[in-house]
């Protein structure tokens, strides 16, 4: 079993992580009508990307943000009006980079 860095300070000490899910922390239900959604119909219900660098963190291979998180608004008549990109066509991109040593 995976556990993180932090969780796992608690659990040493026998007591119960903050973020477990016995203190009641985890996703509310999708409501029927949203659960069946394609791809597409989700990217016009998103009002605002997200632009943001994701990493891997130590070694307990958890991922986490490095930087800044970007914000953009979409306009939501615009959107609704013309189709938008294909999610292949998102332009997220992966990239593994080497550091010289």
């Amino acid at each position: 079993m995976k556990i993180c860095i932090t969780c796992w300070k608690y659990v040493e000490s026998n007591k119960t992580p903050p973020t477990a899910l016995i203190n009641g922390l985890e996703f509310a239900p999708i409501p029927k009508n949203l659960s069946d959604l394609t791809p597409f119909e989700e990217r016009l219900c998103i009002a605002v990307l997200y632009v943001m660098k994701i990493k891997e963190l130590g070694v307990d291979q958890q991922f986490g943000l490095h930087g800044h998180c970007v914000l953009v608004p979409v306009d939501v008549h615009h959107m609704t009006t013309c189709s938008p990109r294909p999610v292949s066509g998102s332009g997220t991109i992966q990239v593994a980079l080497m550091l010289k040593r």
